[in-house]
């Protein structure tokens, strides 16, 4: 589920243009990370993946979180309401939030780990 967020783009030229758009960018970056503190209160598991652009996205609006969530069958409730409660507050207006899944969890597998029991040797 990859939370997008809304436009924050300035309207006005010169330097306190850019500097509403930085401010509201900020404001934008710490509700999606609320967000993601939140939803991850409902996941046995969950990473942050690198943002995609806005030619992947096909959005005009840039990403400002891209995560994953891995969750156990019996959390998957909370978690959709848990969503539908963010997309709900007034304090994450303009922000929206997507969901896709569920995945097979390749967001969770690591390579240098060690399989368990796989420490070379066989029970007898």
């Amino acid at each position: 589920m990859p939370p997008a967020a809304t436009p924050c783009r300035a309207t006005h030229a010169g330097s306190g243009a850019r500097r509403a758009h930085r401010v509201l960018r900020e404001d934008a970056l710490a509700r999606a990370h609320e967000a993601d503190l939140e939803l991850r209160r409902h996941a046995v598991a969950a990473t942050r993946h690198r943002l995609q652009n806005e030619q992947l996205t096909g959005r005009s609006a840039p990403q400002l979180l891209n995560a994953a969530y891995l969750l156990d069958d019996g959390q998957r409730a909370a978690f959709g309401e848990a969503l539908e409660r963010l997309r709900a507050d007034e304090r994450y207006r303009g922000l929206e939030i997507d969901e896709s899944g569920p995945w097979i969890p390749y967001s969770f597998a690591r390579l240098d780990e060690a399989p368990q029991g796989a420490e070379g040797t066989v029970d007898a």
